[in-house]
Formats: structure tokens, C-alpha cells, sequence
């Protein structure tokens, strides 16, 4: 069975117009997308997961403050073994993608600006293989 569930870690305490265009665009082409909040507990995370086995994982990662939980999450997640590719996105992200990789080793991509697009090509290459 092929992967088709994208999951996305953002801060839901107000609307992400930027998350909500990125999973209209991957529904629209067969994508299941589902958002998890950057307050939830790792363990938790990493419960849901492990249970839907993602083909991507996005990071919207918008401002400055919330990067420390951003790396909290993203090197718990490695560390326990969540293999599939890790990207990230958003304000900060497209303009400090540089600082960014170097703070978070653990990224296997960035994708810059208007991400629609970018993120359906590279979902549709990871699950051609």
C-alpha cells in the first residue's frame, strides 16, 4: 500500500491560512492531510505518528519564538525512530532556511514561499520512489 498521509505540526491557536491552502492543494490530488498542534505532548506526537505512517511531516514554522519547541519536536521524533521526510516551512523558514538547517540538522528539506506546489511535487517523487 502506498503512503499517502501528510501530516503537518503547526500552531493552531489561530488560523494558518498557509497550512490550510498546502492541505486544499494535497486533498485535491489524493492526499490524506491532518494537523497537529506544536502544544501537544511528544508522546502524543509521536502516538499518531507512528499510527498513520506518514510519507512527510511539515513543520510550519512561522515565527522566531515558537523554533525552540520546533526543535524539541523535531529531534524527539528522530531520536524515537520516525524515519520519513521531515520539511519545513512558513515565514521563518523562507527567510532564514540557512540558520534554519543549522539548527535543526535533523530537516531533510526547506521549502521556501509559496509552498503548494513544491510540497505536492516532492510528495508525489517520494511516492513514486
Amino acid at each position: 500500500m502506498q503512503k499517502n498521509k501528510i501530516l503537518f505540526v503547526a500552531v493552531t491557536n489561530y488560523e494558518n491560512l498557509g497550512v490550510g491552502y498546502l492541505q486544499g492543494i494535497l486533498q485535491s490530488s489524493g492526499y490524506d492531510t491532518q494537523v497537529y498542534d506544536i502544544s501537544m505532548r511528544n508522546s502524543q506526537l509521536l502516538r499518531y505518528i507512528r499510527q498513520s505512517d506518514p510519507l512527510i511531516i511539515g513543520f510550519s514554522i512561522i515565527f522566531l519564538n515558537h523554533l525552540p519547541r520546533f526543535i524539541e519536536i523535531i529531534k524527539y521524533l528522530r531520536d524515537e525512530g520516525v524515519s520519513c521526510h521531515f520539511t519545513a516551512g512558513g515565514h521563518y523558514a523562507s527567510l532564514r532556511y540557512d540558520e534554519l538547517f543549522n539548527q535543526i540538522p535533523w530537516l531533510d528539506s526547506i521549502i521556501r514561499f509559496d509552498g503548494e506546489y513544491p510540497l505536492l511535487n516532492l510528495a508525489n517523487k517520494l511516492k513514486e520512489g
